[in-house]
Order: structure tokens, then sequence, then C-alpha cells
């Protein structure tokens, strides 16, 4: 059985029920629901301390205490109220993009690529013109295009820190490079990672919700006209983010397997939410499934800062797509995957909207 990039889900059906621990390429992976929650949960045993290049020693990389501490100065502005007062700045940004759309369309590059850029380049204070260089950055980093652009990215950044400390404005560069919490190195890995990390996730979440419902058309007539119901089915069913590395910080079982310190660990969120030990009829889109304990944002201490703009984010634009949607047409014979089995996506979604609902 081999992982398809587009469709994983009969691969993990397959490990869930032959192999549910598996160690492959001298990483042990685990499939189910329970096992996978277990490692996210226990920062303790499973560690997210171990080498990430340029955004080591960031939130994603460090455990408690310094983890905590690193979230802290970033927690306020990604808190769940005050997300919500960027709704009109959100909901301004896709009704601009979408009123450049014509009789077709391409949903990520078009919608699910620059919202999420333009809404962090504006929280950040970075110049929207720069949006695309962001994007093209933010592949590179995480392996879609075979491309090291991260002295470019270094660089700019450098730059814009150097121009807030001499002249600051109310934005986060502003906040951070202010303080004396981070040095030069760890305050450079931080904005790399606050511009890039959320852009891949929200975009699949959009790409992923479009692309289901052009398969499923008649979830449109079941939902009355409310694309933000579904948005956590929408994560569970095709999770953007599909697993996580974990280190082990001691000798532990688990699964009647003996994880060993420092073994690697991958943790398969994708199989998690599909698992039919957690979920009735996992390989089934339920729109108002409850409950719905999905791990697309993870879980623990280490659950993604920035899912409450993500879940903002999607639910505005699959809002703003509603009357779009019935009248789109796929183009494309066969889609292109993102090309990273970390992540869940197509690189393009092409669709016709000249034909009538």
């Amino acid at each position: 059985m081999e992982y398809d990039h587009l469709n994983p889900y009969p691969f993990y059906s397959y490990m869930r029920e032959n192999k549910p621990v598996a160690k492959i390429d001298n990483i042990w992976q685990f499939f189910r629901y329970e096992d996978v929650r277990k490692i996210l949960m226990d920062w303790s045993t499973f560690s997210s301390h171990f080498p990430m290049g340029i955004i080591s020693g960031t939130v994603i990389n460090e455990d408690p205490p310094k983890h905590d501490q690193l979230r802290a100065l970033v927690a306020d502005p990604f808190s769940a109220p005050n997300v919500e007062l960027l709704r009109d700045r959100v909901r301004g940004i896709v009704h601009e993009l979408l009123s450049k759309v014509g009789s077709e369309m391409d949903v990520i590059n078009d919608l699910a690529v620059p919202l999420p850029v333009m809404v962090i380049a504006d929280m950040l204070g970075l110049p929207k013109e720069d949006m695309w260089t962001f994007k093209e950055w933010s592949d590179d980093l995480v392996g879609v295009n075979d491309r090291n652009s991260l002295p470019e990215l270094v660089q700019y950044l450098q730059r814009k820190v150097e121009e807030r400390r001499a002249s600051p404005r109310k934005d986060l560069i502003s906040t951070l490079a202010g303080g004396r919490e981070l040095t030069d190195r760890e305050l450079i890995s931080f904005l790399i990672l606050l511009l890039v990390a959320g852009n891949e996730t929200t975009t699949n979440l959009i790409g992923n919700a479009v692309l289901t419902l052009l398969e499923r058309r008649e979830l449109l007539e079941h939902l009355k006209g409310d694309l933000t119901l579904p948005v956590e089915e929408f994560l569970r069913y095709r999770s953007p983010v599909q697993g996580m590395f974990r280190i082990a910080k001691k000798n532990v079982q688990i699964s009647n397997v003996e994880v060993k310190e420092g073994d690697m660990v991958f943790a398969w969120i994708g199989s998690a939410n599909r698992d039919e030990a957690k979920f009735k009829d996992p390989d089934f889109f339920i729109p108002d499934r409850k409950p719905n304990p999905h791990l697309a944002f993870g879980a623990g201490v280490h659950t993604c800062l920035g899912a409450p703009l993500a879940r903002l984010e999607g639910k505005i634009a699959l809002e703003a797509l509603l009357k779009l949607i019935p009248r789109m047409k796929l183009r494309e014979e066969k889609l292109e995957p993102v090309g990273n089995w970390i992540f869940l996506g197509v690189r393009h979604l092409l669709v016709d909207l000249s034909t009538s609902a």
C-alpha cells in the first residue's frame, strides 16, 4: 500500500488495521488516534526540542518552560477575542480578492494563498506588495519548492527589524523588536515562524474545503447557505497538516512497542482524524458532526497558536464563496499535490465560473 499525496486515506486505513505502529526509515510512525493524541499531549516524553533549522528556538521547537515564555510574547494578539477584532479586516481582504475574479478562478492563487499572507503581513506591519515573495519564501522553507531562499528572507526581516527599532509602529515586529526577551537570532526565527507557519495551514484549509464541496455538491443544499458550520469537519476530513515529528526524551512503552530515548517519532494526524475507533463513519463528511475532537491543530501545549485566526479566515472565505461554489466547474483533470507529505493540499484549483448556478 503506497501513500497517495492527494488521497492518503486508504493507506492510513491499511496501516491502522495492519501496522498501527511501524518503524519506517528509522522513525517510529503512529497511525491510531489514541497514540497520536498521547504523543502530542505528552511533551515531557515526546519532545519538540530537536533541530528545525531556522525556526529552532521558537514556540514550535521549544518545550516548557521556554515554550511558555515565548508563546506569552504573542499570545495576546493571537487570542480568540483579539482575532475576532480582525473580522472586518479579513472580510475586506476576501472581498477585495474576489472582486478581481472573472469567469475563471484559481481558488488557491486567487484567494487561499493571498488571504492568510495579507492578514499576517498586516499584523507584522509588512507591505502587501511583497505578498508573493512571502509565499515563495514560505514554500521554499517547508520544502514545497527545491530552492534555498532563506538568506533572502533573513536579510529582508533584519532590515525590517532595524527600521522598527529606529522608528517603532503599532505592529508585531515593533512589539517583539522593542523588548529584551529575544536575542536577534531568536527574533528573526520567531518572525519567520509567524510569517510562514500559518500560511500553509490556512491555504490548505480553504482549498481542501472547496475541493470537498465540488466533489460533494449535495452538501450545499444540506448546509442551507451556511458554509461556516462545517469548518471543524473540513479540518478533520482533509486535515491541512497530516502529521508532526517528536523525539523521545526517555524510554517509553506505547502500543506494545519500546520507544528508546532519542528515537524520532511521527504522529499521523491525518490518520488519527479518520480513526474508526474514535469517529463514527470517519470517511463520511458529516457537517454537524458532534463531538468532533479532531487533532488538526495538534493538542496540548503545542496546539497551534494561530488556530483562532485560521478558523476565522476559513469561515469568512467560505462564507464569501457561497454564491460562487454552485457555479464552479473544475477545469483540471488531474490535480497536483503540494508535494510535501506533511501537508495535504493542491498547488492549484482551477475552476470555471461562466456557467449559471
